[in-house]
């Protein structure tokens, strides 16, 4: 079984906005913008320690309110501020915003995130509200209610909140996660536990089901299966639509920008965008190991194997502790037949993230691979099966330890187990036959190479060995 020049001259006009630009830039920073006076005064950030790129963006953004005080100018430059950590100017610029555009459900939305963020919740919940009821079939207000709700212990509002949200296009997910934090809030492990598990199905990749299911069912004595998931990385929430979240995204032109578009962009399958935005992340910030993580992932899933190599090293170079860059750097190794590495990477893998089932199942195989060392695959391949008892192919090396161990009988009884399991894999069939020919049953042998035979009747390898089968009878 197997698991030319692109450089360009600039336009006179864009020559005049930098001269413009360049003005804005020595001015006094903390200037107040003019506007209305029904108005709040900006007080404008200064922005020289930014990243270049930042710094024009804002510029241009400031410039925007202070020739054309209006909604939209307002809204943009409150967004942009918002994306860098600006908070006081951003919710200044946003609350004007809504004075001017009374009816636009963006500007009470991000005045509600940040003011959460912040932590009055009070206000973001109001905030909240407004958005909600401007654009009541968009999920993303009423979700972040509900979480505001649930931050500031109203139990009762988070759960109206979360179930309303479950009715709403694509946030069935996000509402069941929530509904299951509100159940655990109230000490009800049990309930909570059947919310996240329905959650976890709708969103099997989100570390932040598996985290709050593994606490309720450590409050119910699940011990095993709750350390289990608290193996898996990853902390992110099961994903729902937010297009205004998506446009603050886009707006970040900052390295931190970049990793988080290149991460979204390696969930969604596209490698080659993804790489493309953490390439730049590295560039703006060589000292982000999770942004090299992320780029030999990237790598790694186009193929570039000596890339990836070279990125997983600079992360750990960065970080001696990133247990998953580790592993990930080991199984690349053993991809390419350096079994010796590939182990020692593992190794230390392991000694960072102990209770890790991935690196345990590939540690284990390597030994088995490598020969010398079954006990420690035997014990290695237990623990993923205490934590993944479903793990077909954990179970078919854990066959194959047993055999190495010459345990023949416990060994066949194991690979029986596979090929019920996977009927189709001509593999644990072959090793079942092998294993009863060790504890000397060969007929048995010989009838499981008929069974096989009969299964999968195109597979060379099951023919041959019927046909050696047949002779030792004869």
């Amino acid at each position: 079984m197997s698991r030319g020049d692109r450089s360009q001259k600039p336009e006179p006009s864009r020559l005049a906005s930098l001269a413009l630009l360049a003005l804005i830039l020595i001015a006094d920073a903390s200037v107040a913008a003019a506007a209305p006076a029904d108005l709040e005064p900006i007080a404008f950030p200064d922005t020289a320690q930014m990243e270049p790129a930042v710094r024009e963006q804002l510029a241009a953004v400031r410039l925007r309110v202070e020739q054309s005080p209006n909604a939209a100018s307002f809204g943009a430059c409150g967004a942009a501020y918002l994306v860098y950590d600006l908070a006081t100017p951003a919710a200044a610029c946003l609350r004007n915003a809504q004075r001017l555009a009374p009816r636009e459900a963006r500007w009470p939305y991000y005045l509600g995130r940040l003011l959460q963020a912040r932590g009055e919740l009070d206000a973001a919940r109001t905030a909240l509200a407004q958005a909600r009821a401007l654009a009541p079939m968009e999920p993303a207000p009423t979700v972040q209610l509900g979480e505001a709700a649930l931050e500031q212990g109203d139990l009762a509002a988070a759960r109206a909140a979360f179930t309303d949200a479950a009715a709403l296009p694509g946030a069935k997910a996000i509402a069941t996660y929530g509904l299951g934090r509100v159940a655990l809030q109230q000490g009800d492990a049990a309930a909570a536990a059947a919310q996240l598990r329905a959650a976890l199905a709708l969103a099997p990749q989100s570390g932040a089901v598996r985290y709050a299911l593994a606490m309720a069912l450590r409050r119910l004595g699940q011990t095993d299966e709750a350390r289990g998931l608290l193996a898996e990385p990853g902390r992110e929430p099961p994903p729902f639509p937010d297009p205004w979240a998506a446009e603050l995204l886009a707006l970040d032109r900052g390295a931190r920008g970049h990793v988080a578009r290149g991460t979204e962009l390696l969930h969604a399958g596209r490698f080659a965008d993804a790489e493309a935005e953490l390439r730049q992340a590295v560039e703006a910030q060589p000292q982000d190991a999770a942004a090299w993580q992320n780029l030999a992932v990237a790598r790694e899933r186009q193929g570039d194997l000596a890339g990836a190599r070279a990125a997983y090293e600079r992360t750990i170079e960065l970080l001696p502790t990133a247990a998953v860059a580790q592993g990930n750097l080991g199984a690349l190794l053993l991809g390419q037949g350096e079994i010796e590495a590939g182990i020692e990477w593992l190794e230390k893998s392991l000694a960072n993230a102990p209770d890790a089932p991935g690196v345990q199942f590939n540690l284990a195989v390597a030994l088995l691979q490598r020969g010398g060392a079954s006990e420690r695959a035997l014990s290695l391949l237990d623990a993923v099966l205490r934590r993944r008892p479903e793990d077909v192919e954990a179970r078919y090396y854990r066959g194959l330890a047993l055999l190495a161990l010459q345990r023949p009988a416990e060994a066949a009884a194991e690979l029986r187990q596979v090929v019920t399991a996977a009927p189709g894999e001509a593999a644990p069939r072959l090793a079942e036959a092998r294993a009863l020919l060790a504890a000397g049953d060969e007929a048995a042998a010989c009838r499981r190479l008929e069974e096989a035979h009969a299964a999968l009747p195109d597979e060379e390898t099951v023919t041959l060995e019927l046909a050696r089968c047949a002779r030792r009878g004869r």
